[in-house]
Parts: C-alpha cells; structure tokens; sequence
C-alpha cells in the first residue's frame, strides 16, 4: 500500500545515507528531481572513487563520513556521533538511509536529532547468513535501525517475508 509523504517547509532539506558513495550512483536523476520540487539534498558516504563525482553530478552537498562495511564499533561510534552533530546542524526534514550500516548510525543519529521522518529502506538481510555472535550482533543492529526509523522500505516482498522470519520488529 502506497503512502504519500507531504512536508510543508520552505526549508526542505534531504540527506541521503549509504555506507559508501558507489550506493549513490542507484539514484541517478535523483537530485535533480528532489531540487525540481524545491528540496536541497545532502549525500553522506564514506569517499570511495564514487562519492564526489555522483555528488557533483548529481547536486548533492557532499557530506563524507567514515563508515565502513564490517563491524568496527569504535569507527562506527565515532561516525554516529559526527553525522548527530551534522545532523542538528543541517537540520533536515528527511533521511533516508541504504545499506545495513548506513541505516543503523543514520537512523540512531537521525533520531537523536530528532529528524521527522526517518525512512531506511531494506535492500537485503545479511544476517540471513550469519551464525553465533554475528548473527546476534546483525540481529540486535537491525532491530535498533528499525525502530528508530519512522519508515521502513523492503525492496521486495522476499526481503519483507525475511524479515518477519527472523522476527525484527
């Protein structure tokens, strides 16, 4: 079922998430749309080869922040608490988060600053694949990330019917 997000402002601002600036180039025509509707967006990412040059192309005000793909959790603190304070100074009114690691310090962070509307979209589940502690570190994250997040987007209904298996709220 289809919902349509409404957000009255004159001051519309937008931040894009992805653990690494390659996600970005998922959303070409993106930014120019976003500012066709009076929006400004923001991308945060960490710098690969992708980030600036889709940034650029794209007209996103380019954010980069450390993350990493693995699990490293004195890195992934210290991102957390740079993008909260990126955050309460930009003062968007959306975030949307891709990737597993962006959607968990996006949306904790986001959620400290009290940002509005939170959306992380889900395009797998690692954690399917995960035994012992990972699978209970992954497990525990994704619930963190979803609850913070006052949306939450499955790409497909595989990815939902997932979910509900390994029962994240």
């Amino acid at each position: 079922r289809a919902r349509i997000l409404v957000v009255v402002s004159n001051d519309k601002r937008i931040v894009m998430i992805a653990t690494v600036g390659g996600t970005l180039l998922f959303f070409r025509g993106l930014g120019e749309r976003l500012r066709a509707h009076g929006w400004k967006p923001f991308a945060f990412a960490s710098e690969d080869g992708f980030f600036n040059d889709v940034c650029q192309s794209e007209g996103f005000t380019p954010c980069p922040i450390g993350l990493k793909r693995r699990v490293t959790p004195l890195a992934d603190c210290i991102a957390l608490l740079k993008l909260w304070f990126k955050l309460i100074r930009i003062q968007p009114k959306i975030v949307h988060a891709h990737t597993p690691k962006a959607g968990l310090v996006g949306m904790v962070s986001a959620c400290l600053a009290r940002v509005p509307v939170r959306i992380y979209t889900v395009h797998g589940v690692p954690l399917e694949t995960a035994t012992g502690f990972r699978f209970l570190l992954l497990w525990f994250s994704d619930c963190v990330a979803f609850v913070c997040a006052t949306e939450l987007l499955c790409v497909s209904h595989s990815v939902k019917a997932k979910i509900k298996e390994l029962k994240l709220p």
